[in-house]
């Protein structure tokens, strides 16, 4: 779990100004969880694949509480899961 965190983090950390790091289900080619940017709302789109979890890394998000520090807003985002529901919607959607 702390390796997934610190990937996670560092994907959406790597957005180049704005984006969403998205913890996807491929299910069309590797059946597997992947950490994915979505950098700019089009680049690195897993296409077929089932979001999971999605953070927003666009300013919007956190610049007017957290001002530039995009790390301590996703360090926050990744405290607030809610592991239950999100192994709901595994269950639920991966099949």
């Amino acid at each position: 779990m702390d390796n997934w965190k610190v990937d996670f983090k560092a994907t959406a950390v790597s957005a180049k100004l704005s984006g969403w790091a998205v913890l996807a289900f491929d299910q069309l080619y590797s059946q597997r969880l992947l950490n994915v940017l979505v950098d700019e709302h089009h680049y690195g789109a897993i296409w077929g694949g089932i979001p999971l979890i999605s953070c927003d890394v666009f300013e919007h998000a956190y610049y007017h509480k957290d001002g530039p520090a995009r790390a301590a807003y996703i360090d926050n985002f990744l405290k607030n899961l809610n592991w239950s529901r999100i192994n709901d919607r595994f269950k639920k959607f991966v099949k």
